[in-house]
């Protein structure tokens, strides 16, 4: 497996080496660089690092980034290649999760990295801001690996907690990681006390990430999606179906079909659930997240489902959608 399993890594990392250009890019002019300024004239403050960026708290990210470009001079290439270290090494915890809880052979998980390190999310690979993305994933793995080893240890449960926390003050997408963690915990064995602390942390970290989260942009239309049906669930669809060159609402349902199919039938089949508990995280995670998304950016076009940026969590998707296949 070693051979192809490193090449993704090296070609992932040489492409960052290679194209990642130290200019500042979009939301590093209006969220990274004024947290620097305050820092460098000693005005930073805990507020300013908890204050909303558009829909996200980015507390944990904001402290990395005003380190890290305090050291290096705001480097945006090295910001690049510390968010392709956290979803390298997400890749790896995710493969060798693959291996324990499915038991398949070495070769058939050699497309993990492959697929999760695919330069089809090349915005997110060559965006220093979105490091926030790339930790909330790495911390997802961390904490499902945590789960799969210490299912019914109270102190690793800690452990796991608080760092649920910290990716849900990464960015609104780090909330995933507690139905996500719920699931994955509950297939492991989790008692009443643990999965109930789990879901009321959970809860107390969305609450306190929302509250006075606005203005948000675009702004939020509740019945957005109630009065546009076709147009969100075609939304929705685009998403999973951007990881492929064309075809993108066709495919998506293709993606998802063999999903609902492959999923049901195993969980039909007895220990089911606990057998594909990594696909059906990952699974889980991908479409909890395009449905965020689209929740979100529905009321702009179907075209902004298409943006590069989407793909990391839908290539999370695919992969789930592969392991589920191959552990049929």
């Amino acid at each position: 497996m070693g051979g192809g399993a490193i090449t993704p890594v090296l070609i992932y990392l040489w492409f960052i080496l290679h194209f990642g250009v130290n200019v500042p890019f979009q939301d590093s002019w209006n969220g990274t660089i004024p947290l620097l300024q305050a820092y460098a004239h000693g005005k930073l403050t805990l507020a300013m690092l908890w204050a909303p960026h558009n829909e996200n708290r980015m507390l944990v990210p904001n402290l990395i980034l005003v380190l890290l470009d305090t050291f290096t001079r705001m480097n945006e290439v090295v910001d690049m290649v510390l968010g392709g270290v956290l979803l390298i090494a997400a890749a790896g915890l995710f493969t060798w999760l693959a291996r324990r809880s499915l038991h398949l052979p070495w070769p058939w998980l050699v497309p993990i990295p492959w697929i999760l390190l695919s330069l089809v999310q090349v915005e997110n690979t060559l965006w220093a801001f979105q490091l926030a993305w790339m930790f909330i994933i790495f911390l997802t793995a961390v904490i499902l690996t945590i789960i799969e080893l210490a299912p019914r240890h109270r102190g690793w449960l800690l452990v796991a907690i608080g760092l649920a926390v910290l990716a849900s003050f990464s960015s609104l997408q780090g909330l995933v990681i507690w139905p996500v963690g719920l699931a994955y915990g509950l297939s492991r064995g989790w008692r009443p006390l643990q999965w109930t602390s789990w879901l009321a942390v959970g809860v107390l970290a969305a609450l306190v990430y929302v509250w006075h989260i606005g203005p948000v942009q675009p702004p939020p239309h509740p019945t957005y999606l109630l009065l546009h049906p076709i147009v969100a669930v075609r939304f929705f669809l685009e998403l999973p179906g951007a990881v492929f060159v064309a075809h993108h609402e066709i495919l998506g349902l293709a993606v998802l079909l063999v999903v609902a199919g492959v999923v049901i039938s195993q969980l039909c089949r007895r220990q089911g659930w606990v057998r594909l508990r990594l696909p059906i995280a990952l699974i889980l995670a991908g479409l909890l997240f395009d449905l965020l998304v689209t929740e979100g950016r529905a009321p702009l076009g179907l075209g902004s489902a298409l943006a590069s940026r989407y793909s990391t969590y839908n290539l999370m998707l695919l992969a789930g959608a592969y392991l589920a296949t191959v552990a049929f």
